[in-house]
Parts: C-alpha cells; structure tokens; sequence
C-alpha cells in the first residue's frame, strides 16, 4: 500500500514471508529493513549514520549511546551534552524525529528509534574511536545534574555511574582520555 516493498516487489506472499522468516527470525524490524533495502541491518543503520550532516552524526550518535544504555535525552540535555546550544542544534534533533531516525517518547526524551539500531551504532563508533566526544559529553551532562542530596538510584546518578565506568570508558575510550575525563569531572562533582 506505502510502495515500500523494495526487493520484495514483485514476490508472492509465500516468498516476502519467507524472506521475512529467513533474515530475522523473531526480530520485525530487523526483517523489514533488510528485506525491503537488500542490504544487511548492521550496514544499513550505520549507514543512516553516515548520511547525516557532521551535526546531525554527532546528536545522533549521543541519542544511539544513551538509548543503548536505556537513557533517552531531553532537548536541553542534548545541547548539554554536544555542547552545542544553538537553534541549528535544536532544528537537527527536529530533523531527527521528523525523519523517525529519533521518537519523542513520554517525559520530553527523545530516544534512538530502536534500541538494537543504538546498540549497533553504538558499537560501529567504538569501533571506528570516534565514541570519545560523545561519551565525554553524556558524562559532563550527568554529572551537571547530580546533587549531593540525590539518591544514586535517581536518572542522572544511573547516568553518571553508566559513562564513567571504568571498564567501559577503557574498552571504548582508553586510559588516557578517560584520565582526562575523570580530572574534568573532578571539580563538578
């Protein structure tokens, strides 16, 4: 109905399901997108990456990191953490949503559109070391929001607790820049 079908144009309905079953087993999205593309999901997630403009990569990839971890980001946090307050910045995150490569969820967050997309984002930037302004700037933002007085099971101490880990900052990061994160951070918190 939506001209949406790509290669499985022309199929019979036995054909477009089993292609369906044949990609993905359980995982819809991941189906639909490497059926009606032809391309394989990975590729094409990172690819929608890469098409974006350099702001548009860098919004996009502190929304694949947080909703990864399970943290969607205000638009204020956004500027926060790209360290970018500009309308320019707020028109990308618009863009963003406008094109449902972002959802705005309940509470003002606006989320990666799939949690496995994030995940695969999130892993093809650690790849390439290109995570290091992105986890820098989600750190610097959750630890602007912790107070003394604040239980660590409230949102921004589970941020805070989840981009300054050690484990993760040296996988992904390394000692040296996650030194200098730690130094940064020192007299903010």
């Amino acid at each position: 109905r939506e001209k949406r079908l790509g290669v499985l144009t022309g199929k019979s309905r036995r054909e477009q399901e089993q292609l369906f079953q044949n990609q993905a087993g359980r995982q819809l999205l991941v189906a639909m997108i490497t059926a009606t593309s032809g391309k394989q999901f990975e590729e094409k997630a990172v690819e929608e990456l890469v098409e974006l403009e350099p702001d548009g990569q860098r919004i996009y990839a502190l929304l694949a990191v947080a909703s990864s971890f399970r943290f969607g980001l205000t638009r204020d946090e956004i500027l926060i953490a790209s360290a970018n307050f500009t309308n320019a910045a707020l028109n990308t995150v618009a863009q963003l949503v406008t094109r449902h490569i972002a959802v705005g969820r309940e509470g003002d967050f606006i989320w990666g559109r799939h949690r496995k997309i994030a995940e695969i984002i999130t892993d093809e930037l650690a790849k390439q070391g290109q995570l290091k302004e992105t986890v820098i700037g989600l750190a610097r933002l959750a630890a602007a929001k912790v107070t003394p007085m604040m239980r660590k099971s409230e949102r921004p101490w589970r941020m805070l607790i989840t981009f300054i880990n050690h484990a993760f900052l040296l996988r992904n990061v390394g000692i040296e820049v996650a030194r200098n994160l730690y130094g940064s951070l020192e007299t903010v918190l």
